[in-house]
């Protein structure tokens, strides 16, 4: 009795957080589609989760798509998987589907460098102080590797790496992104 009862707790937690982690990701999927948005001749797409085809449910491949416009008035498509963390912890990869990194990994390679294949982490270091980690392109084979061999993003590393763009009010920096 005591241990059913711990277990149905346990699933009431299990279910806030991941309903917490889906209230974040969406906030971040915003800012990104937001980010994308700015120019006229750039837009960005949030992909639905999952949906019904026939019967039939699917999951998407990664959360989103778009086009970015640089400043020398090159297009780049751009596909992306986003994750966000409400404060400095470790990243535990098996949030990141293995579907989602195997078709951003295709993309990147039928397209190359001609366009920005991320994965994203947004992580809130408070008062104002919001990091995306970005892997772009090659360093994908990096996040698959480490997923691969089950070896979380620790909170040392986030307060260590550089590979970065700050959330300003309420967009990220896509230019920069590119220029990575």
């Amino acid at each position: 009795m005591i241990i059913a009862r711990i277990l149905k707790d346990c699933q009431g937690i299990t279910k806030n957080l991941t309903q917490e982690i889906k209230v974040l990701e969406t906030a971040f999927n915003s800012i990104v589609s937001r980010s994308l948005n700015l120019k006229e001749s750039s837009f960005g797409y949030k992909i639905a989760d999952t949906f019904s085809s026939g019967g039939t449910r699917s999951l998407s491949p990664f959360d989103g798509f778009g086009v970015y416009v640089s400043e020398s008035g090159k297009g780049y498509p751009v596909y992306w998987e986003s994750k966000s963390l409400s404060e400095p912890k470790s990243f535990p990869m098996t949030r990141l589907e293995d579907h989602q990194i195997n078709y951003l990994i295709k993309l990147y390679n039928a397209l190359g460098d001609n366009a920005l294949c991320l994965f994203l982490i947004c992580v809130d270091f408070g008062r104002a102080d919001k990091r995306v980690f970005v892997w772009k392109n090659k360093d994908l084979l990096y996040i698959k590797e480490r997923k691969d061999q089950k070896k979380n993003i620790l909170k040392k590393e986030f307060e260590t790496l550089n590979n970065f763009v700050r959330v300003e009010h309420s967009v990220i920096d896509f230019q920069r992104i590119l220029e990575m």
